[in-house]
């Protein structure tokens, strides 16, 4: 029998623009809710770099509120979220003492 193999095809624009439709959808996600159990290794590299463009571009912002707690990828955009006890409005600047890394 003759199988034929076929090549996966992922673009880092594609996972763009789903990270951004999650982010529309929800204000948040967590950075493992991005992967899924299975993914090839293609798929978590265009993954991580569709993030980092994502933030580079303003479109997220990386939220973690202590050493070695779940690390959100958030929608600056909709409304406001907690940093160590203060509400943090839209595009407002942060800082990594309060929690935000980007």
């Amino acid at each position: 029998h003759i199988r034929e193999i076929t090549r996966e095809t992922l673009t880092v624009a594609d996972k763009i623009n789903h990270i951004i439709e999650r982010l529309e959808k929800d204000d948040g996600v967590r950075f493992e809710e991005l992967f899924e159990e299975g993914d090839t290794k293609l798929t978590l590299i265009v993954t991580f770099l569709a993030l980092l463009e994502i933030i580079r571009l303003g479109l997220a912002k990386i939220y973690q509120e202590k050493a070695f707690g779940s690390i959100w990828v958030l929608n600056p955009q909709k409304g406001t979220f907690e940093t160590s006890g203060e509400a943090m409005q839209p595009g407002e600047e942060s800082s990594v003492s309060s929690g935000v890394l980007a």
